[in-house]
């Protein structure tokens, strides 16, 4: 495997634009409109406890140090190691992670790398899927699309953050996605499968009929939905050698045809014709081949 720096210098000696009628740059008079459709919130250490009640405040995500090693620790997931001082970062990464602190930076690297506009997820917040505890989980995501709300609200016109929808309670999901409606938010998300962690016959999913009001409420406020990848369970599914690209490839991005198979064999979208979605760091190569081969099932 090719080093960072090696990757990075290539990525210096590509092609470029010259010649090209239109660009993404900056000060081309006919620009592109570009969105950047997979962002993510650089939310504060202290976001969330101000915001949730105190009796989830011992269960909430945090980092631990254990071994003079960092680790995050949530509910649902095994303790997730994190890279401190060994990461071996080019000088774009290094970069980009002292970036998005707040809308203000946001819009200043927006404009300097020709975005338009940036769809934003939670960072922290995303852990809020990682439970099967509905109380804790809304209680987390309620939180999140306040902050969410309080940071970028003012920035709506090119800062586009997805509210937090949990999926455990239906009843309390179709009440979250009117609030966040009133709100003024843009869209929505929800994790990739209802209930957290590996797929089961006994487990809940999309294509029953108890998720139908929460599709009605999301057609009836006109808001696209959307579903992150690693939201539905823990993708570190494999260990050894090459787990790393197999956890990405088949325990990450591959569980997100789950979602789409549930509302599109399940006859959702015809229920719901206004209902629009999205799979976001999925990849969309394979999007083809699914619709393909659930035509052939049919």
């Amino acid at each position: 495997m090719p080093s960072v720096e090696t990757t990075m210098s290539r990525r210096l000696q590509t092609p470029g634009h010259n010649g090209w009628r239109r660009t993404a740059q900056p000060d081309d008079p006919n620009k592109f409109f570009m969105v950047s459709a997979d962002c993510h919130a650089n939310e504060p250490k202290d976001w969330v406890k101000s915001r949730i009640a105190p009796e989830y405040r011992k269960r909430l995500p945090r980092l631990e140090m254990r071994d003079g090693q960092a680790f995050i620790i949530t509910e649902g997931n095994r303790p997730w190691k994190i890279k401190t001082d060994t990461t071996d970062w080019g000088p774009e990464d290094i970069e980009r992670n002292k970036t998005g602190r707040n809308p203000a930076e946001r819009l200043a690297d927006m404009d300097r790398d020709g975005m338009d506009a940036e769809i934003v997820f939670g960072n922290k917040g995303i852990h809020a899927f990682g439970t099967n505890d509905p109380g804790f989980s809304m209680a987390m995501c309620q939180a999140w699309n306040d902050w969410a709300h309080e940071e970028f609200g003012a920035y709506q016109d090119r800062i586009l953050p997805m509210a937090q929808i949990p999926t455990l309670d239906v009843e309390a999901a179709v009440q979250e996605v009117e609030r966040v409606a009133k709100l003024g938010f843009k869209g929505v998300t929800i994790p990739v499968k209802p209930e957290y962690g590996p797929t089961g016959m006994d487990q809940r999913n999309y294509n029953q009929a108890e998720f139908e009001p929460l599709w009605s409420a999301i057609e009836d406020v006109g808001l696209p939905l959307t579903i992150h990848v690693s939201t539905g369970r823990d993708p570190r599914a494999s260990s050894g050698p090459g787990g790393a690209v197999i956890n990405y490839a088949v325990h990450c991005c591959a569980a997100s045809q789950e979602p789409v198979a549930n509302l599109c064999a399940s006859g959702v979208l015809e229920r719901h014709p206004k209902l629009r979605f999205a799979t976001i760091e999925a990849g969309i190569g394979w999007v083809s081949w699914l619709l393909e081969v659930m035509d052939e099932a049919f």
